[in-house]
């Protein structure tokens, strides 16, 4: 297969901005329990083949941050198997049949710090970008308020920790963004 800017080789060790949708004007999630259930099939399939430092879920995508852990192959394939894995289980519950989600997924090597400090600010608003809410920060289905509060979470928070120098340094970075977003200035 040849590979698209957004669907190059997979490599171990290698940071990436992995996304996907769902297929037409389809929604993936339904309800709280949908969104859930695919958190869960995620805890399965691919924390033990990558370590995820950030995430999103909104109605029709999704939004990782993550490093790949294991062989190419088996990351991919575990890919998969959540897409798969999810959309019987949606699938039987909704009474509809087929893939849910585009088929490759989408992925982006991060290739700079200045990506890396990016992503997952425009990870964790996206839920604003797409009109979902006006207060991102607060946004149930991302991983913005594990680290905003500290609470137990299955996510890597210790890189992007480390990254930005402490937690409150990582919230001070997203709201700087956010005012320089808006084209305001921010003060520390």
């Amino acid at each position: 297969m040849a590979h698209s800017k957004y669907t190059a080789a997979i490599e171990t060790n290698i940071i990436y901005h992995v996304y996907n949708r769902a297929i037409g004007q389809a929604q993936s999630f339904l309800e709280d329990a949908d969104y859930h259930r695919f958190l869960g099939t995620i805890s399965s399939k691919l924390l033990p083949v990558s370590e995820i430092y950030a995430y999103c879920l909104l109605s029709n995508h999704y939004h990782f941050m993550l490093k790949v852990t294991s062989q190419p192959l088996h990351f991919s394939k575990a890919m998969g198997e959540l897409g798969v894995s999810y959309a019987k289980w949606f699938n039987q519950k909704y009474s509809r049949q087929g893939a849910l989600f585009i088929s490759p997924f989408k992925r982006l090597a991060l290739a700079s710090d200045i990506e890396l400090a990016w992503l997952p600010w425009y990870i964790h608003r996206n839920p604003l970008h797409h009109g979902v809410t006006q207060h991102w920060a607060d946004y149930k289905w991302s991983s913005f308020s594990a680290y905003a509060t500290g609470k137990p979470t299955k996510l890597n928070t210790n890189f992007l920790l480390d990254f930005y120098g402490g937690r409150d340094k990582m919230v001070r970075h997203h709201a700087a963004n956010d005012a320089l977003w808006r084209g305001e200035s921010f003060e520390d």
